[in-house]
């Protein structure tokens, strides 16, 4: 897919986090786009499987890129997460990152406050990085639950004597649990739709005051790299990219309220101006025929790896002209956020 030429057209939808009808078109995408996108050195016959995996899941063969006029939340639609087929084909070998700026920002917050042996939830926990960053020094594992489907984390997570839930915690028959003092959700909302059910079902297992910390992509970024020619926020994958103005919208109307944010911007220019080579590189990398399509096609190995390397000089030359933009940026790649619940009659 090349680079997208915002449209900024006006566009039928209603924002998931504002619920204005504010919104414009900002690019589509086709199924067999997004799964090129995933799958390039795999077979034909692996992408033609996710490429049907995500028709279902769209009911239809494109997905449009959407931004609300009001918030300026960017979302996909139809706002349809991937399910575990998806995941399973799309990320075939997939592991878990360490830990995070996120992280630490939020173990850096709790100690601030002064919080201890509280009960803590996180969605989306991974093999529990973060939790490394609060367990023993500020509260105990009998008091740390964690939402994470892959079988793969779950003796992780339990080995270190945590309790672990499957499924997704806004289904009915999801453990039914309460009186959480910390809830945590790193780089998982923008995986998500049925937004608003989740906030309220998050409002539902906190304690009053209970604090709520998320880490995102921010709009920004996401815009900047996608129209430098760097990597697309691609659904199904990615679903939204977030403003702080859309946060405080949809707090407001689940129960919550911002206390306090942050940008990361602590990736600098060099790191940023990397993540845009190799989003440039993998973009280009999708168009079947093309010579970078043909080095991903190459067995693992040396020669790839080499391959790919003198592909970054190309690649830089073309990407040159809008490194400027990345420099003197305040704005980060991630958008952090604490929410603190909100009693039900000022809500």
């Amino acid at each position: 897919m090349n680079s997208p030429a915002y449209l900024r057209t006006p566009y039928k939808a209603t924002c998931p986090a504002c619920e204005s009808e504010d919104c414009e078109l900002l690019y589509e995408v086709s199924s067999s786009d997004s799964a090129r996108h995933f799958l390039l050195a795999e077979s034909s016959a692996a992408r033609d499987e996710l490429r049907d995996v995500i028709e279902e899941l769209w009911d239809g063969k494109t997905a449009s890129v959407v931004s609300c006029r009001s918030c300026a939340l960017g979302f996909a639609d139809p706002l349809v997460a991937g399910d575990y087929r998806f995941y399973n084909l799309a990320y075939p070998h997939s592991g878990y990152p360490g830990v995070r700026w996120e992280h630490r920002v939020t173990a850096a917050y709790l100690e601030k406050r002064g919080m201890k042996d509280f009960k803590i939830l996180e969605v989306g926990a991974g093999d529990g990085s973060f939790m490394g960053q609060v367990v023993p020094n500020l509260t105990t594992p009998e008091q740390v639950f964690c939402f994470e489907h892959a079988e793969q984390a779950a003796e992780i997570l339990e080995g270190h004597g945590y309790t672990r839930w499957g499924g997704d915690i806004r289904d009915g028959d999801a453990p039914i649990a309460t009186g959480f003092d910390v809830v945590a959700a790193f780089q998982v909302v923008e995986h998500l739709d049925r937004l608003e059910e989740l906030f309220q079902r998050v409002w539902e297992m906190t304690a009053s005051e209970g604090l709520w910390f998320i880490s995102v992509p921010q709009e920004s970024n996401v815009s900047l790299m996608e129209q430098c020619g760097g990597f697309i926020d691609m659904p199904p994958n990615h679903l939204t990219r977030w403003t702080l103005d859309a946060f405080e919208a949809l707090a407001k109307r689940t129960g919550w309220k911002i206390i306090e944010s942050e940008n990361d911007s602590s990736s600098g220019v060099l790191l940023s101006l990397k993540s845009l080579l190799v989003g440039h590189y993998h973009r280009k990398a999708t168009r079947e025929g093309s010579w970078r399509n043909w080095i991903e096609q190459k067995p693992k190995g040396l020669l790839r790896t080499g391959l790919r390397v003198l592909a970054m000089i190309p690649t830089a030359l073309q990407t040159l002209p809008s490194w400027p933009k990345f420099f003197g940026r305040k704005e980060g790649d991630v958008i952090w956020v604490v929410l603190e619940k909100q009693d039900a009659d000022s809500s």
